[in-house]
C-alpha cells in the first residue's frame, strides 16, 4: 500500500469532496495522507480535518510564496505544529523561480521553521525551486547536522540528490517525473537508495502524465509509483512496501494494523467481505469514521476465502455466523455461498445482513441460491417512503426501494427467517416501516442510530 507524502486535502478542490476522494484513493492502493499545510490558516484546517478523517496526518508550515508577513502568524503557527498530531514542520523553503515573496522574507522564514523542526524534533517538509544552493547552504549552516526531513517534487540533478542525501534527507518524487521530457528526472529517480524515496502527488496540483490537465488526486501517486518502479527494475508492491516504510519512519506515523475480516460482537463472529455498496446511505460512516464497537473494517482489498477462513476463530463458539462489514456481502455473492456452506456443514447458524440489492446487481433472484446456506437475511430498509428512500439511502441503480421490496418478498419464501429494520431517525416512520414488513411476510427491527454493532434481544 502506498502513502501519498505530499497532498493538500484543505485546498479548494479537495476540501470539497474529500470523502470521495479518500475512497478512490484507497482503491488506488493509497491509504494514508499527509496533509501539507502552506501557512497558518491551512495548518489550522488541516488539523481540525486531520481529527476527523482515519490515516490522515496533519502538517504546519509557511509555504516561501505565503512568507512575507509571517511574523504576524508564527505564535498561531508555532502553537499547531507543537501538537503532538502534527507530524512534520512544512511547506517550507524557497522559491526564486515565481519569488511571490522578496527572497530576504522567505529565508527568513525558512531559517524559523529549520530552528522550530529541530526544537520540537519533526522533520522538514522542504520546498525548492531554482533555489538548490540557498537550499542547501540553510540545511547545513542552520541544520547544523540535526535537521532531517524531505525534500519534496524533486527536481533537480544527481548532484543536488547525492549533497541532500549526505544531510540525511529523503527524496520525493511527484507526478513531474512521469512528464515525458523529464527523462533526467528519471534517472535521479532510478538511482536513489530504496530506503530513501517517497512518493507524492501535491494533489490538487501537478496531476501525472496519464491525468495531466486535470485536477490531482493522493490516488494518483499510484502512476508516479508505477513510472519509478518500471525504472528501478523492481516490483511495485516491492517499492511500495519500501517508501511506505519510510514515510512511516520520517513521520513516525503507526505502522497500518491488520485488516480485519472476521471480529466478535456479543455472542456472534462477523465477516468483512468488502467495502463496497451499491448505496451511498446519508447515515453511514464508512468513509469517515469506519468503525464498529472498536473494529476497524477499512479494506484496501477483498479478503480471499481462505483469508477469511484462517482469520475466524472456532466457529462453533458462537451463536451465529453473520456477514456484515462496510460493504454489501451479496456483492460478492460467490464467496457468501462458499463460506456460509462451510459453516453449515459445521452446524452453525447463519445470517446475511444486507441492503437488499442483490438482486438488481445480479440480475437475478438470488434467494434460492442461498436457500440450505443461510438461516436469516436482515434486510436494511430503513423507510416505507420510496422519495425518502432515494434521498437517504442513495441507490446508484435506479428502482432501490422497489427492488428492496422485491427481494424482502424473495427471502420470505425461500429463507427461514426474513428481518427488515429501519434506523431510528426522526424523520423515519417507523411504524410505517413495520406494516411494509410484516405486508412482505418479515419481521421488523428498529436500530439505533449511531451505535453501529448494538444488538436487540428480538434481532434473531
Amino acid at each position: 500500500m502506498l502513502i501519498d507524502t505530499l497532498c493538500h486535502l484543505s485546498t479548494t478542490g479537495l476540501v470539497e469532496r474529500v470523502d470521495e476522494v479518500l475512497v478512490r484513493s484507497r482503491a488506488y492502493g493509497v491509504t494514508a495522507w499527509i496533509n501539507v499545510a502552506t501557512d497558518a490558516a491551512s495548518a489550522r484546517a488541516a488539523a481540525a480535518q486531520s481529527r476527523a478523517l482515519p490515516n490522515v496526518y496533519p502538517t504546519a508550515g509557511i509555504h516561501p510564496h505565503s512568507s512575507l508577513g509571517w511574523r504576524d502568524s508564527w505564535d498561531d503557527l508555532a502553537r499547531v505544529a507543537g501538537d503532538a498530531a502534527c507530524v512534520a514542520i512544512g511547506e517550507t523553503g524557497l522559491d526564486h523561480f515565481r519569488a511571490l515573496s522578496p527572497p530576504d522574507v522567505q529565508r527568513e522564514c525558512f531559517i524559523e521553521q529549520i530552528r522550530l523542526a529541530i526544537a520540537l524534533d519533526k522533520p522538514l517538509i522542504v520546498h525548492c525551486r531554482d533555489a538548490f544552493g540557498d537550499i542547501l547552504r540553510l540545511l547545513k549552516t542552520e541544520g547544523k547536522g540535526r535537521a532531517r526531513g524531505v525534500l519534496h517534487c524533486m527536481t533537480g540533478t544527481e548532484a543536488d540528490a547525492e549533497e541532500l542525501l549526505d544531510l540525511g534527507f529523503l527524496l520525493s518524487f511527484s507526478g513531474i517525473v512521469t512528464y515525458p521530457p523529464n527523462e533526467r528526472l528519471r534517472e535521479v529517480a532510478a538511482k536513489v537508495p530504496a530506503n530513501r524515496l517517497l512518493f507524492e502527488t501535491d494533489a490538487p496540483y501537478l496531476a501525472p502524465q496519464p491525468r495531466r490537465g486535470k485536477p490531482n488526486e493522493p490516488a494518483f501517486a499510484r502512476f508516479t509509483a508505477i513510472e519509478i518502479a518500471r525504472r528501478r527494475g523492481v516490483d511495485l508492491t516491492v517499492l511500495a512496501e519500501e517508501t511506505s516504510r519510510n514515510a512511516r519512519a520520517l513521520f513516525r506515523i503507526p505502522a497500518p494494523q491488520p485488516e480485519i475480516h472476521a471480529y466478535v460482537i456479543g455472542n456472534a463472529l462477523y465477516l468483512n467481505l468488502n467495502q463496497d455498496c451499491p448505496t451511498d446511505c446519508t447515515f453511514c460512516p464508512r468513509d469517515t469514521a469506519p468503525r464498529v464497537q472498536g473494529h476497524d473494517l477499512t479494506l484496501t482489498r477483498e479478503p480471499a476465502v481462505e483469508e477469511v477462513l484462517h482469520a475466524a476463530p472456532d466457529p462453533k463458539r458462537f451463536d451465529e455466523i453473520v456477514f456484515c462489514g462496510f460493504g454489501e456481502p451479496t456483492l460478492r455473492l460467490d464467496a457468501l455461498k462458499t463460506l456460509a456452506a462451510h459453516f453449515k456443514r459445521l452446524g452453525c447458524r447463519v445470517r446475511v445482513n444486507t441492503i437488499g440489492l442483490g438482486d438488481q446487481v445480479h440480475d437475478r433472484e438470488i434467494c434460492p441460491e442461498l436457500t440450505g446456506l443461510v438461516d436469516a437475511v436482515s434486510v436494511s430498509l430503513n423507510t416505507a417512503d420510496p422519495h425518502q428512500h432515494a434521498k437517504m439511502v442513495r441507490p446508484r441503480r435506479g428502482g432501490g426501494h422497489e427492488a428492496v421490496l422485491a427481494f424482502i418478498r424473495s427471502a420470505a419464501r425461500h429463507l427461514p427467517q426474513v428481518v427488515v429494520s429501519a434506523v431510528d431517525l426522526p424523520a423515519v416512520d417507523a411504524e410505517a416501516v413495520r406494516r411494509v414488513a410484516e405486508s412482505c411476510g418479515a419481521k421488523f427491527l428498529g436500530r439505533p442510530y449511531n451505535e453501529l454493532g448494538v444488538r436487540r434481544a428480538d434481532e434473531t
